[in-house]
């Protein structure tokens, strides 16, 4: 099965995309391609006025991201993972992390402040958590040895989410509700 996948045009300036897929959210991350962010019928569809990637061996349950570099090849944006369902917008996107708002505000730790290493993070917007919609969350991380999140993610404003953590038999399910 074949999937184009589509992404905005960022405000910032951008030289280059990088295009990422997992078969899941718990399968490993495959580099796919990298587009240079110059318009061209082959990665630009003007009608939409969003990039694309034509990932042959996608499939609509498959997990994307797309990192775009700036000069000096530093990450500018990042749309963490999506399915093709949802279209980022990389003007309407707020990083979101362990340091939201306040530094270490989100860090997952013991009810005695140590942090938990390896525990799963799944973000979901709230109204897909009350309807118990818990089967693609919107974005997806874990964290590292201190509790912190191993990667950045960038979510939607103007909603309310719901941050899950879980290390699997040992801590959690715990949740924390954020609004962008």
């Amino acid at each position: 099965m074949s999937v184009r996948v589509y992404w905005d045009v960022p405000a910032l300036p951008v030289f280059l995309f990088e295009i990422s897929r997992a078969i899941t959210e718990d399968h490993p991350v495959q580099s796919l391609a990298t587009v240079l962010a110059v318009p061209t019928p082959l990665n630009f569809d003007s009608a939409r006025n969003q990039y694309f990637y034509d990932d042959q061996q996608g499939a609509s349950t498959c997990y994307y991201r797309i990192l775009a570099y700036g000069e000096g090849g530093a990450i500018t944006y990042d749309t963490g993972f999506f399915q093709q369902v949802v279209f980022p917008s990389f003007q309407t996107v707020r990083p979101v992390n362990h340091d939201w708002d306040v530094p270490d505000r989100l860090t997952y730790r013991t009810p005695s402040g140590q942090g938990i290493p390896n525990a799963k993070i799944r973000i979901y917007t709230k109204p897909d958590y009350l309807a118990n919609k818990l089967t693609n969350p919107v974005a997806v991380t874990e964290t590292d040895n201190d509790g912190r999140w191993k990667a950045t993610t960038f979510l939607p404003i103007g909603m309310n989410y719901i941050i899950l953590y879980e290390k699997y038999a040992q801590y959690g399910p715990d949740k924390i509700e954020i609004s962008l």
